[in-house]
């Protein structure tokens, strides 16, 4: 037993540094790729991140005044860490990138040490998943399969799924989608020190190791305000699991104290955050970014909750901007579909709850808690469905993954010489496939015209993914597919402004001031408030003595 504990010291660091170096590795692909999307207006065209002096302002606004626009958003950390680095890097877009790759590492080296305790700490774990057969069977197996066996088997399949993942492409990739890798930071550390600041931990440093857990709470919620499902996530870490009392917590009237003391500091947390946060946007939400009724908002949340599990079970097909079109009707087969993917989820949820299988529940939870707060259309801005909204409830999937996968290899080790070998066959081709997902698509984000290029094919029938798609061609020197997209994306939706006045602005400097000057009036019909088509209109009628037919 001495010799297992020594190998496991020395295994336990080598693991730490595979699981940090796997992602960073894959990621530091992204390196070449430039600022894409919202990049430019959150990055190269920020005032707010190029001093420190404008952190007054970034505390005490929302998401997007720095444009002089109000918002639902209140992140005033996502400024800062763009600060710094705009401090360390200018605006060399290698340099974000590498901080988001570096981000997305120290992730995965936090969800393995949580899952390290999971299979470690956590009651029932040694019946239930990272232990070797026994000692007779143990004899039987190859080298690898007493690897994949042994108490590390959990945490690093978790982690390993959570790294190569393909539907974490965006987030990591996108320079913009920083506070998704910040928030997940504190969330994941937050957690970590709580489960540190358990009764089965030494005593000494405990109350440190609570500090600790209140603060990168708080941190999280200022990077991005999903974060404040850790409140809930931590109850039912007690109620499914007696985490924090551990073997004690044997009742439900034990576990329930336990929520009640230990999760209120977390409660306080979060409502003075609240307060602040309300007090800087003027309330809740400032406005509805999407108007659906409450029938609609409720219609919808099934097919959107769907379409999120499916992402995570099969992530082909990832886009930018999917194209969101709400269910009208409970009789439309998308909703009857839908709702019964959200039935099977819950029932299978109910099932291993009252079986009293918490280490495979409790990463069910982990997966919906962080979903919950983006099935409310209304508070979302344009983009309804997105892939970046899933890399929180990545980890939870990576986690109840790992647990069918060893006891599935332990079943398969306990059955036959061929059972173990065939399960690590299945993992090793899921990893295989999920790394080469992700690393085809990180060349996507290389820039916008290969950004906006897929996104075009698969939802062509988005006006603003057209119209990106047509200034990037602008941008470019492209004319001809510029006016073409242009074209396209007014056919789509007449009012998008934009579109119109950069079409007016190619045939103006084309030569074709007739074809321009009748955009430009369109557009001033339209909107008599835009002032540069107003103001173009007079120029031309001064310069042609008069107005077109």
């Amino acid at each position: 037993m001495a010799d297992k504990r020594e190998v496991s010291k020395r295994t336990l660091p080598l693991l730490q540094l595979l699981v940090f170096i796997v992602p960073l590795a894959v990621y530091l692909t992204t390196l070449p790729n430039g600022f894409v999307y919202d990049d430019v207006p959150q990055v190269t065209a920020n005032p707010w991140i190029r001093s420190f002096g404008n952190l007054s302002q970034v505390f005490s606004s929302s998401h997007w005044m720095f444009q002089g626009v109000e918002s639902n958003i209140y992140r005033p950390l996502f400024h800062l860490v763009l600060t710094i680095e705009y401090m360390l890097f200018g605006l060399k877009p290698w340099g974000y990138h590498l901080v988001n790759a570096v981000l997305h590492a120290l992730n995965t080296l936090t969800l393995f040490s949580i899952v390290v305790r999971f299979s470690s700490r956590l009651p029932g774990a040694p019946e239930s998943v990272g232990v070797l057969p026994a000692s007779g069977a143990e004899a039987g197996l190859s080298l690898t399969e007493k690897v994949l066996l042994s108490p590390f088997a959990l945490p690093f399949i978790a982690a390993m799924i959570f790294a190569l993942h393909p539907v974490s492409t965006e987030p990591v990739s996108w320079i913009s989608s920083i506070p998704e890798l910040t928030y997940t930071l504190f969330f994941l550390l937050s957690f970590l020190f709580y489960m540190r600041s358990s009764g089965g931990e030494l005593a000494r440093g405990r109350r440190t190791r609570r500090t600790l857990s209140y603060l990168f709470f708080a941190l999280a919620l200022f990077c991005k305000e999903p974060a404040i499902m850790l409140v809930p996530f931590i109850c039912f870490y007690e109620l499914l699991l007696g985490g924090f009392g551990g073997a004690e917590a044997n009742s439900l009237r034990e576990r329930v104290k336990n929520v009640t003391i230990r999760a209120l500091p977390y409660f306080v947390i979060a409502a003075l955050f609240l307060v602040i946060r309300g007090a800087v946007i003027g309330g809740l939400m400032h406005h509805a970014q999407i108007e659906l009724g409450p029938a609609d908002v409720i219609l919808n949340i099934f097919p959107l909750f769907a379409a999120y599990i499916g992402k995570l079970l099969l992530p082909v097909g990832l886009n930018a901007v999917y194209e969101f079109y709400p269910v009208a009707s409970a009789s439309e087969p998308r909703f009857i579909v839908s709702l019964g993917v959200t039935l099977l989820f819950l029932i299978l949820l109910a099932v291993l709850i009252r079986r009293g299988k918490g280490l495979f529940s409790f990463p069910l939870i982990w997966i919906v808690l962080p979903i919950l707060p983006v099935l409310y259309v209304p508070a979302l801005a344009t983009v309804a469905f997105a892939d970046r909204y899933l890399y929180l409830p990545v980890a939870g999937f990576g986690v109840f993954v790992s647990f069918v996968f060893v006891c599935l290899l332990r079943a398969g080790a306990r059955r036959g010489r061929w059972g173990a070998p065939a399960t690590v066959v299945v993992l090793s081709t899921v990893l295989i496939l999920y790394a080469a997902g992700t690393l085809s698509r990180i060349p996507v984000w290389q820039g916008n015209l290969s950004l906006w290029t897929d996104t075009a094919i698969k939802s062509p029938m988005n006006p603003d993914v057209r119209y990106n798609l047509g200034w990037t061609y602008h941008e470019l020197g492209m004319l001809e597919e510029a006016v073409a997209e242009y074209e396209e994306t007014l056919r789509l939706n007449p009012s998008i402004d934009e579109a119109r006045f950069n079409l007016a602005i190619i045939h103006l400097e084309a030569g074709e001031v007739k074809r321009a000057y009748r955009e430009l009036v369109s557009l001033r019909s339209r909107n008599p408030g835009y002032k540069e088509a107003t103001r173009l209109i007079s120029e031309i009628e001064a310069a042609t003595g008069g107005v077109f037919d």
